[in-house]
């Protein structure tokens, strides 16, 4: 039983650090700068002071309901920024679907800020770890 668990264990890792964002991919842009791609017709987003609230924010996001959404955002646990700001990504939990980031661009009050995001708003985000060969 024991045996079999580790194999279904492994073969997960090997599936997702073949795609094209996997466990791999997450995991380098720790300590990089990124931007926030949330939902394509979203322009503000939102970076939840606690995991609590960035659970809850998940949990909205999944519904698709824009509307709840801006509500939630009216919420003193989280704070608005805007679709592409810059962050700093400070950790990343996959299991758990969020990451830590520092906020780096948009409001001059929220600038080094850190906070809790859905991890899927990092994707797109696979040219920010790499360098030039030149």
């Amino acid at each position: 039983m024991r045996r079999s668990l580790k194999a279904v264990g492994l073969l997960l890792v090997l599936i997702f650090s073949f795609s094209s964002l996997g466990f791999a991919q997450y995991a380098q842009l720790v300590g990089k700068r990124a931007e926030v791609h949330g939902p394509f017709c979203w322009d503000t987003l939102g970076v939840a002071l606690d995991k609590e609230s960035c659970d809850l924010m998940i949990r909205v996001i999944r519904m698709a309901d824009k509307k709840m959404f801006k509500a939630l955002l009216k919420a003193t646990e989280i704070v608005r920024i805007d679709k592409n700001a810059k962050v700093l990504v400070m950790d990343t939990e996959v299991f758990e679907g969020r990451a830590k980031v520092v906020i780096l661009s948009g409001s001059e009050g929220f600038k080094g800020v850190s906070g809790w995001i859905p991890i899927e708003w990092l994707k797109g985000n696979e040219h920010f770890p790499r360098f030039s060969e030149y």
